[in-house]
């Protein structure tokens, strides 16, 4: 029981690389979505119900969001209308999200990724920018997702260079306040 949590993570990042094999957008496409979406809720929930949540199953869980953001990057790269706008915002973020994973590693001496809410708003939206793209267009839903992205990427370098331990699952500066 105490290892279902992380299986269903791991089930997770086998999912993502489904995206490589359906045809973007499509019925199949959003199936697969919304099984990855759901899995990224349950292993969570399960994982704190089961009292099992730890520091090695939020490392696997931040790193399923990588593989599935990557694999979403590759098949979504062929079919969105990109603007040189949007590559360049995405491009700061991630900058910025890997200046704040080098100021952790650096100040604690290992990979440390938070699950602010900042963070985890970002993901929701990130999460519903397909359907986003086909009901806003490509302009507002990228302007939301990267407004977001930019706020939580700030959010977390700026608690990383204050933060005296790491506190994975802190909820953030913004909702101190």
């Amino acid at each position: 029981m105490k290892r279902i949590p992380n299986m269903i993570t791991c089930l997770r990042m086998a999912a993502a690389l489904g995206f490589l094999f359906v045809k973007p957008l499509s019925g199949a496409f959003f199936c697969l979505y919304g099984a990855v979406g759901l899995s990224d809720i349950l292993d969570g929930w399960l994982a704190r119900r089961l009292k099992t949540a730890d520091r090695r199953g939020a490392m696997l869980d931040s790193i399923a969001d990588l593989v599935v953001s990557a694999a979403l990057i590759v098949v979504l790269a062929h079919v969105l209308p990109w603007e040189k706008w949007a590559v360049c915002w995405i491009c700061g973020i991630a900058a910025v999200r890997l200046t704040s994973a080098a100021v952790g590693f650096v100040r604690f001496r290992q990979m440390v990724f938070l699950h602010t809410w900042s963070n985890k708003a970002t993901g929701l939206l990130l999460f519903a920018l397909p359907l986003l793209y086909l009901w806003l267009g490509f302009c507002v839903a990228f302007a939301l997702a990267c407004g977001a992205a930019s706020l939580s990427a700030l959010e977390e370098l700026a608690l990383m260079i204050r933060m005296k331990n790491p506190d994975r699952n802190t909820r953030g500066i913004l909702w101190r306040m």
